[in-house]
């Protein structure tokens, strides 16, 4: 399945920051840079069949962000090799779209859960986590009603 649409530099989303230092870590500073570019080009629209997939190809974001197109295509074999991106049917995909979702980041900053690195690779563990800890507050609740 090819996909190309138009790279965009507008509109905005959150990074939750807690990730940043496993970021810089595992793939340095440049990696960081070229992880949330890369981010920032996937489909954020939850109902759209490419959501969380990188729809614009390596030309055309070497077009918008004047660099080579090579430069991206390095970038996403490392990222997909360290496992913040995956390769599904021949496309880029951000395993973890919904941790920079701020309908999901807010409420999950609010009750002080870390996105760790590893919830990034596999967003299952943040669902886990936040499990726990909507489990635990429910607890709490109940005990302080007694």
């Amino acid at each position: 399945m090819k996909i190309n649409y138009d790279s965009t530099i507008e509109g905005y989303f959150g990074v939750p920051r807690s990730i940043i230092p496993g970021l810089v870590e595992e793939v340095g500073f440049s990696g960081l840079a070229k992880y949330l570019i890369l981010v920032s080009q996937a489909d954020f629209d939850s109902r759209h069949k490419t959501y969380s997939k990188i729809i614009r190809d390596d030309k055309t974001l070497a077009k918008t962000f004047k660099t080579s197109s090579s430069t991206f295509y390095k970038a996403r074999k490392m990222l997909e090799r360290k496992g913040f991106l995956i390769l599904e049917d021949g496309i880029s995909k951000v395993p973890s779209m919904d941790a920079f979702n701020p309908k999901i980041l807010t409420p999950a900053v609010k009750k002080k859960i870390s996105i760790s690195t590893e919830m990034i690779k596999n967003w299952k563990l943040f669902l886990e986590e936040h499990q726990r800890c909507v489990e635990k507050m429910q607890r709490c609740s109940v005990q302080n009603k007694l």
